[in-house]
């Protein structure tokens, strides 16, 4: 994923604290987006302010910028993306180096999975135990 501008930005700037709107600028979603991830993340709570405004922090946004990488980058499921991060700041994450397979790996694999159950077919019917629709 490359950088946007409001990326560039927050890693080059030092602020203590973002609105929702900046964090939402930052990470590259819509305000709702980060609203629901509080509900579905533990680790994403941002602070309030006296008028009850969500201020995000350096390390929120980081969190929140993982928490896009996992959803819409590797396709991981909300339920396996919190699973993921649970993992990961527990210091336990799993060996994640299966889903490297490109995509032509995993359409041989089911290719071959295909011939074999089709000889397993082609088997039994020739033993006249099973004749396979045409």
């Amino acid at each position: 994923m490359g950088k946007t501008e409001a990326q560039r930005q927050f890693f080059a700037e030092e602020k203590l604290y973002y609105t929702i709107g900046e964090a939402s600028r930052i990470v590259g979603v819509k305000p709702f987006v980060l609203r629901y991830w509080e509900t579905e993340f533990p680790a994403v709570r941002p602070q309030k302010s006296r008028a009850n405004r969500r201020l995000y922090r350096r390390a929120d946004i980081e969190r929140l910028l993982a928490i896009r990488h996992l959803l819409y980058e590797k396709k991981f499921t909300i339920p396996g993306a919190r699973r993921h991060m649970a993992e990961q700041e527990a210091g336990s994450a799993p060996d994640l180096s299966f889903l490297k397979s490109t995509r032509e790996e995993l359409a041989a694999e089911v290719k071959r999975g295909l011939h074999e159950i089709m000889d397993i077919l082609q088997k039994k019917a020739n033993a006249g135990g099973f004749t396979p629709p045409k």
